[in-house]
């Protein structure tokens, strides 16, 4: 089986199991290649993204949402917020790059 073949036949699999995630030792037993292989493929592909290593296996990749990823260290995201608005003097030019941090000082600079 080619390595090509082989790496979509993964993502099928973690895709039919009921959790998303298998073993090494159970993948490279449904494909009939050693479990070594199994562990190179993993770990090439979970560099691109296309899963998550775990313990003794992967699970699919998921990334979050960014309501959900907003909802994380709220609270800390709030005080960072307010500590960047309160540096800013008004009339003063900036610029704020993307991120849920950087989203979450929006509220702060609408009360100065």
């Amino acid at each position: 089986m080619l390595k090509q073949d082989r790496q979509s036949a993964i993502v099928s699999l973690l895709n039919s199991s009921k959790t998303g995630s298998m073993t090494t030792v159970k993948i490279a037993s449904e494909l009939n290649v050693a479990a070594m292989t199994i562990r190179r493929d993993l770990k090439e592909m979970a560099e691109h993204n296309l899963l998550t290593r775990i313990y003794g296996g992967a699970t699919l990749y998921e990334e979050k949402t960014t309501k959900e990823k907003r909802a994380l260290q709220k609270e800390a995201k709030d005080e960072i917020g307010r500590e960047i608005a309160h540096l800013v003097e008004p009339k003063t030019s900036i610029y704020l790059g993307a991120g849920t941090t950087v989203f979450a000082s929006l509220d702060f600079f609408t009360q100065k």
